[in-house]
């Protein structure tokens, strides 16, 4: 009997990677796990607009957001390097 892997055992192994990368990494739960994790750390590319409880918007911020807390009453926006406040407002945030 022969010690070693053989090309089927080879193969095998590759194409049983293969399909686990690929259930892996084509998972949308795994997808949204990445993204939250580059949106907290990095931020992603998004427009924010904050609107008044009367529906008129009060201002836009677009870049590189991270939405740090989001609370009934109050959002912080850290906003490419700068914390915004806002208390009272609907805020309507869009990835791009």
């Amino acid at each position: 009997m022969k010690k070693g892997f053989t090309l089927l055992h080879v193969l095998m192994v590759v194409a049983l990677l293969i399909a686990l990368a690929t259930f892996f990494f084509g998972c949308a739960r795994v997808e949204q796990g990445f993204k939250k994790i580059r949106s907290e750390t990095t931020g992603i590319p998004r427009s924010v607009e904050l609107y008044s409880l009367d529906g008129k918007k009060l201002k836009e911020y677009d870049g590189a957001a991270t939405l740090l807390d989001f609370k009934q009453n109050h959002v912080v926006i850290l906003v490419d390097g700068k914390r915004v406040t806002a208390s009272n407002v609907v805020v309507v945030s869009e990835e791009r």
